[in-house]
């Protein structure tokens, strides 16, 4: 299976299983598999950016009794790099885990290079259905410079802990909290 942008940038996804006892019951096992996907490319579908990189893969299993399945998967970025126009500083050796389970999102790990120190995040959101509970996140920073103006950059770590909670479907919808 194969998805292709407009503009030509693929990811190809191998599909296997079966599903069996069609009747009262069936019984499904399906893998989803996105196989190395170079995210060079998507650079020139976002606005803003200079360079984007990296490789991404993951798979996704979805297993059970129709219709109480049970999915488990991971997504994983390597060796990514963001530039954006203007911004003072990239973020280089990009790193993420992303896990999902039938009752959790998780970002397993996050790490990345911002101004020659490192930023690492984990946290995860409780699923329902296709629908996300409240999120939670852990950012910690070490060693972080930016340059404040010519001549001028400070250093910073942090310790910060970040809860969103979904908003209805109406209304107003707030940022999340630091």
């Amino acid at each position: 299976l194969a998805a292709i942008a407009p503009t030509g940038e693929r990811a190809l996804f191998d599909v296997t299983g079966d599903v069996q006892g069609l009747g009262a019951a069936p019984k499904v096992a399906l893998t989803l598999a996105l196989g190395p996907t170079d995210l060079g490319a998507l650079g020139r579908l976002l606005p803003g950016t200079d360079r984007v990189a990296g490789n991404l893969a993951g798979q996704l299993v979805v297993g059970g009794t129709w219709p109480h399945l049970v999915e488990s998967g991971k997504l994983r970025l390597s060796n990514g790099e963001l530039a954006l126009r203007g911004a003072p500083v990239t973020l280089s050796d990009v790193g993420v885990v992303l896990g999902i389970d039938s009752d959790e999102i998780r970002i397993v790990s996050a790490s990345a290079t911002v101004g020659g120190g490192t930023v690492q995040i984990r946290g995860g959101a409780p699923l329902r259905g296709f629908d996300v509970g409240s999120a939670r996140a852990t950012i910690t920073a070490r060693n972080v410079n930016l340059p404040v103006s010519d001549g001028v950059r400070a250093a910073a770590d942090a310790d910060l802990e970040l809860a969103w909670q979904p908003s209805p479907s109406e209304g107003t919808r707030s940022l999340p909290k630091l």
